[in-house]
């Protein structure tokens, strides 16, 4: 008897505006990246769900490496290492 062949349910991401899940979801994965490419940079917002043409625009090169200002706060990069520096909080309390 011949099994049929299955094929594999690929992972749809979760492509769409940038949100703050999202952002900490990137800076998670990149900072737990053992490489600190510009490949592995794309592989990482991919994988999170960020398209970097769109949600993260051209970054600013500081002395201290890259900069990106997003909806959520100033992104920076330093040393291979992201953190999100400043956090915009926005709507009435």
């Amino acid at each position: 008897m011949v099994k049929a062949a299955t094929k594999k349910k690929k992972k749809v991401r979760n492509y769409g505006p940038l949100t703050l899940g999202k952002l900490k979801d990137f800076i998670g994965r990149r900072n737990r990246s053992d490489f600190q490419t510009n490949l592995q940079f794309q592989i990482d917002a991919d994988a999170a769900g960020i398209v970097l043409e769109d949600d993260l625009p051209k970054a600013t090169r500081e002395e201290w490496g890259y900069s990106w200002e997003t909806p959520f706060g100033r992104l920076e990069e330093r040393r291979g290492k992201l953190s999100l520096v400043s956090v915009k909080v926005t709507g009435t309390v």
